[in-house]
């Protein structure tokens, strides 16, 4: 290669390389409209909390046994589940219209079984809540 080539392909490349970076941006540029904020802000993190239910499941053991329970939440409420791995077995922990009833019963104020102010659950022993 004599020293032209070399002159040729020294300016050459910076060219290339300035091309390709642009090509994007001139891309980007060419979008239909402005950015709509307002539809990106619908999705941001604190509010996509209120979209999303349980994704995953916290197992709490319960001491002295193989079981565990866990919270499951749905656009209709919240679940307390119990499970025995030994057993393959699931269930509910409680019916929640049945406790929203007796809440309502109690207090004289209306409870539903979607909205139910339990905040923790404690097993005194493996059969016992």
């Amino acid at each position: 290669m004599n020293s032209a080539q070399r002159v040729g392909l020294r300016s050459f490349f910076p060219l290339a390389v300035l091309t390709l970076l642009a090509a994007p941006l001139a891309a980007q540029e060419a979008a239909d409209g402005p950015a709509n904020y307002r539809l990106a802000a619908r999705f941001a993190p604190y509010k996509i909390q209120d979209l999303i239910y349980s994704t995953s499941v916290s197992p709490q053991w319960i001491e002295g046994s193989e079981s565990f329970w866990y919270e499951w939440e749905t656009s209709d409420g919240s679940f307390h589940y119990i499970v025995d791995p030994t057993a393959g077995t699931k269930r509910q922990i409680f019916d929640n219209d049945r406790i929203a009833a007796e809440l309502t019963r109690i207090t004289r104020d209306p409870w539903d079984g979607q909205h139910l102010p339990i905040r923790a659950i404690k097993f005194i022993d493996a059969n016992t809540l």
